[in-house]
């Protein structure tokens, strides 16, 4: 099967079928993810996606299994792969690991009352709430988020306030859309 065929019938050559389990420990790896899944949405292969990105194959494979730290990557290239994912420029540092939603609040001591807040709320919950793991307490404020905006997208209820202390209004749903 050549690789116009392979496209055709959506079937992917290794590279961009997903990180391996190394590959996903590596600091930013959401944001690898993302831009693999884009890439086998477009079925494109390492060299396009490259291309696109305006870097060298090599220096993605850098980045990919953590050779080159993710976070460092420059302003440019942030922007680029915005424009190729198509999502806001928060939503790629955030993947990155360059900010965390922490730092979108004046006291990051504020977010996890609120997940705290959110889970207990979970657990309380006639239907949902036996679901709820134990181990939970300790967890990264990530798996508490994403769990917290499962439950709400479940129920169509929102448990976390969706604005944050100051003078810059956001969605924490725009925010963690990734997450």
């Amino acid at each position: 099967m050549n690789k116009v065929q392979r496209r055709q019938c959506g079937r992917r050559t290794g590279w961009t079928d997903g990180l391996t389990e190394k590959e996903t420990s590596v600091p930013g790896a959401r944001l690898m993810q993302m831009l693999l899944t884009k890439a086998n949405e477009q079925g494109l292969q390492l060299r396009e996606l490259a291309t696109r990105l305006d870097i060298t194959p090599g220096y993605l494979h850098q980045l990919r299994t953590g050779h080159k730290p993710i976070a460092g990557i420059s302003n440019q290239l942030i922007d680029n792969v915005r424009i190729f994912i198509g999502v806001p420029r928060v939503s790629v540092l955030l993947a990155a690991g360059i900010v965390c939603v922490e730092d979108f609040y004046e006291d990051p001591g504020v977010l996890k009352v609120y997940l705290r807040q959110g889970i207990d709320f979970i657990r309380r919950d006639p239907h949902w709430g036996a679901l709820v793991p134990v181990g939970l307490v300790g967890q990264k404020e990530d798996l508490l988020m994403f769990i917290i905006k499962l439950y709400e997208s479940a129920t169509d209820r929102k448990i976390l306030p969706e604005k944050s202390i100051g003078a810059i209004p956001f969605d924490l749903s725009d925010l963690v859309g990734l997450l």
